[in-house]
């Protein structure tokens, strides 16, 4: 990712995909499939649902009852049928013991009455049979439950009624009985005066009683219309479908809700993807290696010139290593891309004398040098190659050259010519200065004396190629890339770091050379590739 402000942009996410498409599918793969296993190891759960709506406030225009008595809360039945005394109903009438969920199916306004009190039911089982069985006895065991509720509340209103309504027509017929037994005994008295008295008192207990006959009569009156009324209630509620209806009855369920390997699959495939893309984004931020040349790039201020591709050609025979010229084209396509870069980095004023260094050892810098000198000579050009490896000097094993006695350490201390240092190899118009006389040549190289014979060497040579050890390991390849027209670091995407990169870069600018880019070097340093001379 790029170093800049933190974020991740539409760009960045691209280049993370690319980088990291097998971390992320990977992760897909892994998660869907421990999710499906997961699912397809559940065992099945069916469902039965049904619902029921009762007669509310908000719905009486649908049932056509105006019977405010008659109305339910939907909150209230709900807490009714969490209760132990429905789920025993239930379970007696299914036979077996039924996990019952019960909602509000729709909580409506006033304004949507047709959906006010509408109680869903549903219950879950190992089988479709036993899910719809249990549904069954759910909606049966509540329609029998609010039936006998609400008939055993106006049976008792209608009892209480008839026997307060009783108790006061009794109090009544009292006070009617006794002002009639006063008029009685007044009529019967044989005496005059004593009959008057007893006359005027019948009077007065007549008109002492009427108040309270009065308010007898009327309230017997009310009791008669409440238990008039509750028995219209008993009347009303004993008609189907008068106070509940059933919407939907329960049926048999055609599939499981449980395992749903479909949905289940899909939630492993999302939580995959985005267990990959944390990973992924982990993975770069914690990876330091320098992988993508267009961000390598781009940190570094320096062009990435080629990418050598990974070649994967095995060694011909026992002890021989296929020659270049057997590359195919996918694997040779890198160096021919490299030479043309090289190239149009100054069309005007070709560069002579390129200096190719790296970051670490391991990275294919030698093997590099090797190729890119037989592709550059192939084409006609004199090229000759320069190793400045003098701790570890292999370019000539790899051309399949013995070692020479004298090389470039004698030439840089006078010791020998360039004609006499000058090792020819079996590929036309390659030549090699292998890394000998390594002693006070490191003190040589802080002079001029390596561009002197530079200067010397390009009227006989069109390219010169110079091998120089790791700039991190040693100065030498700083004090040579200050003397060449050019330098070169390769690098291998997978093994170097990027902070050891730019580490290189700033040691070779600190030392003035002219870096022109980088090469990322793709292929297997187990299986190097050069000419064997024994081959030809």
């Amino acid at each position: 990712m790029r170093e800049t402000d933190g974020e991740l942009d539409l760009e960045d996410y691209v280049a993370l995909l690319r980088r990291r498409w097998r971390w992320i599918a990977t992760s897909v793969i892994v998660v869907a499939g421990l999710v499906t296993l997961f699912t397809l190891t559940r065992d099945e759960v069916y469902q039965s649902n049904a619902r029921v709506q009762i007669l509310t406030d908000g719905n009486q225009t649908v049932f056509n009852i105006d019977q405010p008595e008659l109305f339910r809360s939907g909150i209230a039945e709900l807490q009714f049928l969490s209760g132990s005394t429905y789920l025993d109903a239930v379970n007696e009438l299914a036979g077996f013991e039924v996990d019952v969920e019960t909602s509000l199916a729709f909580v409506a306004a006033s304004e949507r009455s047709e959906d006010a009190g509408v109680i869903r039911f549903a219950v879950s089982e190992s089988s479709a049979a036993l899910a719809r069985r249990g549904a069954e006895a759910a909606v049966e065991a509540y329609l029998a439950d609010r039936l006998d509720r609400m008939e055993r509340t106006f049976t008792q209103r209608v009892e209480n009624d008839s026997v307060v309504r009783d108790q006061l027509r009794d109090e009544r017929t009292s006070l009617n009985q006794a002002v009639s037994a006063a008029f009685a005994a007044a009529d019967q008295e044989p005496d005059l005066r004593t009959a008057q008295e007893l006359l005027v008192e019948a009077e007065l207990l007549q008109d002492d009683s009427a108040p309270r006959i009065t308010s007898l009569t009327s309230r017997i009156a009310s009791l008669n219309t409440q238990i008039t009324y509750h028995q219209e209630l008993l009347a009303t509620i004993g008609i189907d479908e008068a106070t509940a209806r059933v919407l939907n009855p329960p049926g048999t369920p055609n599939r499981p809700i449980s395992p749903d390997v479909p949905r289940n699959v899909m939630l492993g495939i999302v939580v995959g993807l985005i267990l990959g893309l944390v990973l992924a984004v982990l993975r770069d931020l914690l990876d330091t290696r320098a992988r993508d040349g267009a961000e390598l790039a781009q940190l570094v201020d320096i062009p990435v010139m080629a990418t050598i591709s990974e070649i994967r050609s095995q060694r011909s025979a026992p002890g021989r290593i296929r020659r270049y010229s057997d590359l195919s084209a996918e694997e040779s396509s890198g160096y021919q891309v490299l030479l043309n870069s090289l190239w149009l980095t100054n069309v005007d004023d070709p560069l002579q004398s390129i200096v190719f260094t790296s970051d670490r050892p391991g990275v294919g810098k030698t093997q590099t040098v090797v190729n890119l000198a037989q592709a550059e000579a192939a084409r006609g050009t004199r090229v000759l190659v320069i190793d400045t490896d003098f701790v570890n000097p292999s370019i000539a094993s790899r051309l399949d050259l013995e070692s020479a006695e004298i090389g470039l350490g004698d030439l840089l201390q006078g010791r020998a010519t360039s004609v006499q240092v000058i090792q020819p190899t079996e590929i036309p118009n390659l030549h090699l200065i292998d890394a000998q006389g390594a002693a006070g040549a490191g003190e040589l190289l802080r002079s001029d004396r390596l561009g002197a014979v530079l200067d010397e060497l390009y009227s006989s040579y069109d390219l010169i190629l110079i091998d120089s050890p790791p700039t991190l390991s040693t100065s030498d390849s700083r004090l040579v890339a200050s003397q060449a027209d050019a330098a070169v670091v390769v690098y291998d995407p997978a093994e170097s770091r990027r902070e050891e990169l730019q580490r290189t870069i700033d040691l070779l600018r600190s030392a003035r050379a002219n870096l022109i880019g980088l090469v990322a070097n793709r292929s297997r340093a187990s299986h190097p590739v050069y000419l064997s001379a024994r081959e030809r």
